[in-house]
């Protein structure tokens, strides 16, 4: 999954198709396409659950997904692992700041 970390840094900081919604799955599965992997076809976040093998134990450019609300909720966040520390996980994404526009 390495592959989708070098996609996504040539969209670093940027909004790449100008999406004013909430986009974290949408650059995904641009990310995903661009890759030429199956992506999740939809704009929730919570699809890539259905995407790869759950693990514990992340490696660089795992799709993570974050919930938002309560655990069973529809809404939750998606990026790309990329490092942790006892206190946070760092992800890269769309979306990673609410930057609709």
């Amino acid at each position: 999954m390495t592959k989708l970390v070098t996609v996504a840094l040539k969209h670093y900081g940027t909004n790449p198709e100008g999406w004013n919604f909430p986009w974290c799955a949408a650059f995904l599965n641009l990310l995903l396409s661009d890759a030429g992997s199956e992506d999740s076809g939809s704009l929730m976040a919570r699809s890539f659950l259905k995407i790869g093998q759950p693990t514990n134990r992340p490696e660089l450019g795992d799709i993570v997904v974050l919930w938002r609300v309560a655990m069973a909720s529809p809404w939750g966040h998606a990026g790309l692992y990329i490092n942790e520390d006892k206190y946070s996980i760092t992800l890269l994404g769309g979306n990673q700041d609410n930057m609709h526009g």
